[in-house]
């Protein structure tokens, strides 16, 4: 899906990974897309925040891509269901596509880039709210509450 529409768009797309569709995925593709292979952690860092957006097509129950490129400060594209839909704000750190087609993804990749996104904006949102000092500071906040009232059960408040 991804390729085919950037094979209309005639945009760049770089892809990372490999996978048992790369062979297959390689002879669709026009030649304005590159196969990386794999990445190293660091070359991953890099990319994403060269990045104009990353997409991510899949459905996911959570997903570290979307957070990871948002902490880029990139913006991400993204099928519009399951985790990301916790972690992206549409129009201000990614845009969502509502059908896993072309011509979906076309679309949303068309509207995002007559956006003016705020990179350090989608860079901040990511850090306050999914790094792991984030995470600790609400565990923290809710375990107070957790036993404040069950304090207040207790004595009979």
């Amino acid at each position: 899906m991804i390729i085919e529409a950037f094979n209309w768009l005639g945009w760049p797309l770089l892809i990372t990974g490999d996978g048992p569709e790369r062979e297959r995925l390689e002879e669709i593709a026009l030649n304005n897309i590159r196969f990386l292979g794999h990445v190293s952690d660091a070359e991953r860092t890099v990319l994403m925040s060269k990045a104009q957006m990353v997409i991510v097509a899949a459905l996911e129950d959570y997903g570290l891509v979307p957070i990871e490129a948002n902490a880029s400060g990139t913006p991400v594209i993204s099928y519009g269901a399951g985790g990301v839909l916790d972690t992206q704000i549409p129009g201000v750190t990614g845009l969502f596509f509502n059908r896993q087609t072309p011509d979906a993804l076309q679309n949303t990749l068309l509207e995002a880039a007559e956006l003016n996104w705020n990179y350090h904006q989608i860079r901040e949102h990511a850090i306050t709210n999914f790094t792991e000092a984030a995470f600790f500071k609400k565990l923290d906040i809710f375990l107070k509450q957790v036993l404040k009232q069950s304090l207040t059960q207790a004595i009979g408040l």
